[in-house]
């Protein structure tokens, strides 16, 4: 082998290692986006009450508001009030 077929072999080489970190680093942010979406989607489920998203968060340590309290239920005056 001739010194210039080094040459092209270093190049190839730097651009599949190129290639593989880029590649790298494009897939971990899909997988960042995909998985920022699909917890706050359980998080959305569990604050409107879904029992398995909250089972789900419950489990894995994720806070979550509850949309709707004990206090909230005995409090409520549906209809008129006549004075």
């Amino acid at each position: 082998m001739f010194k210039s077929d080094f040459k092209e072999v270093g190049k190839v080489a730097f651009s599949i290692a190129f290639g593989v970190s880029m590649g790298k680093f494009a897939a971990d942010v899909v997988v960042s986006g995909l998985s920022g979406i699909w917890l706050g989607g359980l998080v959305f489920a569990a604050n409107h009450n879904n029992q398995i998203a909250k089972q789900v968060c419950d489990k894995n340590n994720i806070r979550y508001k509850s949309e709707t309290s004990k206090t909230d239920i005995t409090d409520k005056v549906i209809g008129f009030r006549c004075n």
